[in-house]
Formats: structure tokens, C-alpha cells, sequence
């Protein structure tokens, strides 16, 4: 009986593993979204997420909210509260209010087809290198409302408000086999031309991308360096008390055999 139920976890697991196997490569296989581009985050580069929180207002914040986040917080980054007062406050709030848009979500449904999402936790959800990727690959799509496309959220509601910084990209097309069916051939983007000139230069604008992407992964949790801090402090603490512990054992029982 015991040797039948070894036998079963070990035809389930490999049953498993075999799944998870066949999984991965029909995704690899099938896939026409190209592989995230990996975002250099890094919350210790103050000027990086000051940049960022600085691009957040200028192109972001009129649709995406930070609800999460109170104005104040933005000390956090290095900025002082007479800067936050002069550059990130609109006329109706305080410091101590959260980073909210004033745009109706049902205005914003009507205007996109669906409200713009808070971005709060888009960081924690989708990750750094989605973030990064997606805003480094817009393109034109005339067949589209606002005449964007992107390929890591086909169809996507949001225009390329990033273009005159950009420039604009049009894609190269190639006919490839059908994912869903090799027999056929279907155009599929190989790559990009850029049609006009933007602002920056190709690493300018991965720059701003990239500050955007960190200034949102701080977002996502204002405190993060200061709970990793906290978090090192308490196990050295338990470190210690444990070699303590130890010792006072060891002592305790020095005499007992």
C-alpha cells in the first residue's frame, strides 16, 4: 500500500512538472509580445526619482492619481516641502493631501472608454520591467482612436503622451507564421523606424522612461528603504540575542552531565 502511494506522488509530480514544462514552451513558442526590457531601479539615486516624480507631473498626473501617496511624502525623494509647495501642488490642495487627479472617472470613461487606473501599486502589480518596456514601445496605429499602439497592451486606451519626447515610431512589418495557427502567415512587427525626431536621443529617452519607472516603484511603498532598514536592525538583533542564548546555555548546563 505504502509503495502504491510513493508510486502515485511521483506520477503527480511528474505530471506536473511536465505541464508546467509544456506550459512555458507553448508561451515561448506562441508569444508575439517581445521580452520585457529591464529597468534599472535604484531608490538610493535621489536625482533619478526627483527626475521621475518631476516627468510623473508634467505627462502623467492630469489622468493617473497616486492615491496612495500623500504630497508630503515627496520629502522622502529629497525634495523640500517649499519645492513640493512651488512644483507638485495644484491651487486646491495641501501637503498632507494624497496625489488624487481632480478628472471624473465617469468623464475619463467616456473621453478613453475606461477611467485611467491609479497608479499606486502599478509597480508592485505589473512590475518595474513591464512599466519600463511598455512606455519605451509606442508606436502609430492610425487605425486606432487616439492613433497609438503598443505591443506589451495591444489596444490600449492610453495615447503615447511620452511622443514629442520620443518622436515617432512606426513599425516593421514581416509576415510570420500564425501563433495560433503555423499553416498561415500574419504581419507582425519586427522592429521600428522613427518617422520624426523627438526631444531625446534614443538613451535620453530611456532615461526619462527608466526615472519614471523608479519614481513608481517608490511609489508603490514611500517606505520601503527606511522597513529594509528596520528590518536588517531586527535580525542583528535576534543575532545577538541568540549567540546570548547560547552562551548562557552553555553555561546553565556546564556542570550537568
Amino acid at each position: 500500500m505504502r509503495a502504491n502511494i510513493v508510486k502515485l506522488v511521483y506520477l503527480v509530480t511528474a505530471c506536473m512538472v511536465a505541464g508546467v514544462l509544456y506550459l512555458m514552451s507553448f508561451g515561448a513558442a506562441h508569444s508575439t509580445t517581445p521580452p520585457l526590457k529591464s529597468a534599472k531601479v535604484n531608490l538610493s539615486d535621489k536625482a533619478s526619482l526627483q527626475r521621475g516624480a518631476a516627468a510623473f507631473r508634467d505627462y502623467c498626473f492630469n489622468c493617473h492619481g497616486l492615491s496612495a501617496v500623500r504630497y508630503n511624502q515627496l520629502t522622502k525623494i529629497g525634495l523640500s516641502e517649499d519645492n513640493i509647495k512651488q512644483y507638485m501642488l495644484t491651487t486646491t490642495t495641501k501637503p498632507g493631501d494624497m496625489m488624487t487627479v481632480g478628472m471624473n472617472a465617469a468623464d475619463a470613461k467616456k473621453w478613453f472608454g475606461v477611467a485611467p487606473p491609479d497608479l499606486s501599486l502599478m509597480a508592485s502589480a505589473k512590475g518595474t520591467d513591464y512599466i519600463f518596456s511598455y512606455l519605451n514601445d509606442f508606436y502609430r496605429d492610425e487605425t486606432r482612436p487616439t492613433g497609438w499602439n503598443n505591443r506589451y497592451w495591444p489596444n490600449a486606451a492610453m495615447p503615447h503622451v511620452l511622443w514629442e519626447e520620443q518622436g515617432t515610431m512606426v513599425p516593421i512589418m514581416e509576415d510570420k507564421p500564425d501563433p495560433a495557427d503555423h499553416t498561415k502567415m500574419v504581419p507582425t512587427i519586427v522592429g521600428f523606424n522613427k518617422a520624426t525626431a523627438g526631444k531625446r536621443d534614443e538613451a535620453g529617452y530611456e532615461q526619462l522612461t527608466n526615472d519614471i519607472t523608479n519614481f513608481l516603484f517608490w511609489a508603490s511603498e514611500p517606505d520601503r528603504q527606511s522597513r529594509h532598514f528596520l528590518g536588517y536592525i531586527v535580525l542583528a538583533f535576534l543575532l545577538l540575542l541568540a549567540f546570548l542564548a547560547s552562551k548562557l546555555s552553555k553555561n546553565y548546563w556546564k556542570d550537568i552531565h
